[in-house]
């Protein structure tokens, strides 16, 4: 099972014995966007070693880069659960279209900002967030989605 990106970091930041620091959100060459961890390479290769036997199933990273002393591994965001799908908070976003793993997680942490403010709707990136009727259940309209009506209009 993925994952998610909470689970990840707390799994680095166990490793004490590593020389492996958690890195956070990293966007590299050729467009990867990822979730990365900076050291040497060969702790990398022992955190790896590790994953299987604490259910992480990532598996060798598939991008890394060199930053003088230390290098970058980074995995690709795709690679892990949205907190959504992890059962966090139990909190349910719909949207008309599909969404990728890290919009699910901005529209979630959103949703938990609206609970705490008390709001029913904001603006998100490109979109409304709005709170529907049922417990912890928000809806995102996309404005780049647009309607069938719409189309058909002219």
């Amino acid at each position: 099972m993925k994952p998610t990106i909470k689970q990840f970091r707390m799994f680095v930041d166990k490793q004490e014995d590593l020389n492996i620091k958690w890195y956070g959100r990293y966007n590299g060459r050729f467009c990867h966007d990822g979730i990365a961890i900076k050291g040497s390479l060969m702790d990398g290769g022992r955190l790896v070693e590790r994953m299987p036997s604490n259910k992480i199933a990532l598996g060798a990273w598939p991008h890394q880069d060199n930053l003088a002393f230390d290098y970058i591994m980074s995995w690709g965001v795709h690679l892990f659960a949205n907190e959504e799908q992890a059962g966090d908070e139990g909190m349910k976003i719909t949207c008309a279209r599909v969404l990728a793993d890290v919009e699910m997680e901005d529209l979630i942490a959103e949703a938990k900002m609206m609970d705490a403010l008390g709001m029913n709707k904001t603006w998100v990136g490109d979109g409304m967030l709005y709170r529907t009727t049922g417990k912890d259940k928000f809806h995102f309209e996309d404005v780049r989605t647009v309607p069938t009506d719409a189309l058909r209009k002219g």
